[in-house]
């Protein structure tokens, strides 16, 4: 299932529309769950020196731009989780996965993800990026997304090989990490599978085209 359908829903919401998800957002930053989480994080070094408000504005990001996200969604170097976490609270009828590749960090996402019955602990998956490596399998996702990654020009390929044909890689424009970010659309748009699109400001986002088994050899 392709996301350029739901792209085309980005900044069509009416003023209740949006007053919902402003509140619903709200929700979510005042909720314990997410507060203890934020904080346990915090203290065992998977989230840096920063407001809960500040880690999920990519979230937040997000779903504003695909409000009616129905589809399965991956949450890469997940860290404590809390990104997935507030996708997973604001997309209900979504189906969201955490993948990293330190065991830290999915000990401490099976953790937070105890404090939601709609969380599928099985869904938070150890092993790297990389298609051939050990651990869990993925199935094809609609859209991964990650906050803070490595050199894009690494993670792009390995990233598109996890979404389907349509589905969607999305990075915080916010966050680039191995170029810098007057490069991030042109210096990766020739990453082969993946053409830009637009998604948000605070969004670098490319769809994925076929053929969908792995295209680098």
């Amino acid at each position: 299932m392709g996301l350029m359908r739901r792209q085309t829903m980005t900044g069509t919401a009416t003023t209740k529309k949006s007053k919902s998800l402003s509140d619903r957002w709200n929700a979510v930053l005042c909720d314990d769950r997410v507060q203890t989480i934020h904080r346990y994080g915090r203290s065992i070094g998977l989230i840096g020196d920063e407001s809960l408000a500040k880690h999920l504005a990519f979230a937040e990001e997000l779903t504003s731009a695909l409000p009616d996200f129905a589809g399965r969604a991956l949450d890469f170097g997940a860290g404590a989780g809390l990104i997935g976490l507030a996708l997973q609270m604001m997309w209900v009828d979504a189906e969201v996965w955490w993948l990293d590749r330190r065991a830290k960090s999915v000990r401490a996402v099976k953790w937070a993800a105890g404090f939601f019955p709609e969380v599928d602990a099985q869904r938070v998956v150890l092993r790297d990026l990389k298609p051939r490596s050990t651990g869990s399998s993925l199935p094809l996702m609609d859209i991964a997304v990650g906050r803070s990654v490595g050199d894009r020009s690494t993670i792009l390929p390995l990233a598109r090989d996890l979404v389907c044909v349509g589905g969607i890689v999305a990075l915080s424009a916010r966050s680039v990490v191995g170029s810098t970010r007057s490069d991030t659309q042109t210096g990766f748009s020739e990453v082969k599978g993946l053409v830009p699109t637009h998604i948000a400001p605070g969004i670098d986002a490319w769809v994925r085209t076929g053929p969908v088994e792995k295209l680098d050899g």
